[in-house]
């Protein structure tokens, strides 16, 4: 009877693993991984050479790992296991009460093919250039990785990142502001970004350097549209160790917002707001700034000064944009994630005093970053 029972077990077990390989092969897929932040592997073409020499069986495993039915349970039972046992890496992010940390480290600093897309860029034109390159929290937060991870190894990217840069491209020091703030919320708990106070922060410096006299904190109006944000580090994990965080949004009613206009990658024009609470209802609540990503912005505002600032930026910047609202008559935003998007053919670079830069530093180490400048 016992060998019967295994016998049996082992059956059922082979039969529940041929049902999920089924169910996973002929089931809709998945292209993007919205936990993971990532594309999927698909089924592959498989060629007979590569089949010969056993490249198919890499390129299988990797399919069904990607896209096994489940999968998204499995990682959340796997991430409430590991935190239950007390390990401090789940799913590849370093976990504490405190906060979430990417585990997923690049050290090896920031590309020359970066460098050099910047200072070839800055030379073709008369602006003013600036460059914010904007810490993730595992560089500020370094003190809570382990100790084999140097501290301030992001701070030393950075800085040699600024020191390839053209000396007429003014530099701000984003990191040690941050560092000096970093007692307070100045990045979410479960997200690599800063959040909304930090990158006021930093504005108040920056404006500075752009020649402005920043606004005051208190004369912002500062609401808390939510307090359920679960951001990319909760996504890749599913660890539920750090409590979920605050999004806020800054009005300002020195300054009317005129017109918003997203252009997309044929220019066909739709109308944005600064803020869309539309999003809080979906799983890219950080979309509330500035609304779906889109190759360029055009921000037309009250202020009657005729100053015109382009920014080039990734999605870091999204919540740090409205605090510039405040100093310009119009403001044009470029994103860095639309690389087929040739923003020099419907801009003219020259019409604008300043152009500034807002990238995430950890960007900025993909060599492919900021090739919309090629």
């Amino acid at each position: 009877m016992k060998e019967f029972r295994k016998k049996a077990s082992a059956i059922l077990v082979m039969i529940f693993l041929v049902f999920i390989m089924l169910y996973t092969l002929f089931r809709e897929k998945g292209e993007i991984s919205f936990q993971e932040n990532r594309k999927l592997a698909q089924l592959p073409d498989l060629s007979i050479s590569e089949f010969l020499s056993g490249k198919s069986s890499v390129k299988l495993m990797n399919f069904f790992s990607d896209q096994i039915a489940g999968r998204s349970r499995f990682i959340k039972i796997y991430a409430d296991i590991s935190s239950g046992n007390g390990e401090s890496k789940i799913n590849g992010v370093f976990a504490n009460e405190n906060m979430l940390l990417n585990g997923n480290i690049n050290l090896s600093g920031i590309s020359d093919s970066v460098v050099n897309r910047v200072n070839n860029f800055a030379e073709k034109y008369s602006s003013s250039f600036y460059f914010i390159a904007v810490p993730s929290s595992d560089g500020i937060y370094s003190n809570l990785l382990p100790e084999y991870i140097p501290d301030d190894f992001q701070s030393e990217q950075i800085q040699n990142f600024y020191d390839r840069l053209s000396p007429g491209i003014r530099k701000i020091n984003a990191f040690n502001i941050l560092k000096n703030f970093s007692d307070e919320y100045i990045y979410y708990r479960t997200d690599t970004k800063w959040t909304a106070y930090g990158a006021y922060c930093v504005y108040r410096t920056a404006i500075q350097k752009l020649g402005f006299i920043p606004v005051a904190y208190d004369k912002f109006t500062i609401e808390h549209v939510t307090s359920g944000f679960r951001g990319n580090l909760y996504n890749i994990s599913q660890c539920d160790i750090a409590k979920n965080d605050f999004i806020d949004i800054y009005y300002s009613d020195s300054i009317n917002i005129q017109s918003i206009t997203a252009y997309d990658e044929n220019l066909n024009q739709s109308s944005r707001s600064l803020y869309d609470k539309s999003f809080l209802n979906s799983r890219y609540m950080y979309n509330i700034y500035l609304g779906e990503d889109a190759p360029a912005l055009k921000i037309k505002t009250s202020v009657n000064n005729n100053k015109k600032l382009m920014v080039i930026k990734d999605s870091c910047a999204d919540c740090f944009i409205p605090f510039l609202t405040q100093h310009y008559s119009e403001i044009t935003v470029i994103s860095a994630d639309y690389s087929g998007f040739s923003f020099t053919d419907y801009f003219n670079v020259n019409s604008y005093e300043q152009i500034l830069f807002v990238c995430s530093a950890e960007n900025l180490t993909n060599p492919d970053m900021l090739d919309i400048l090629d």
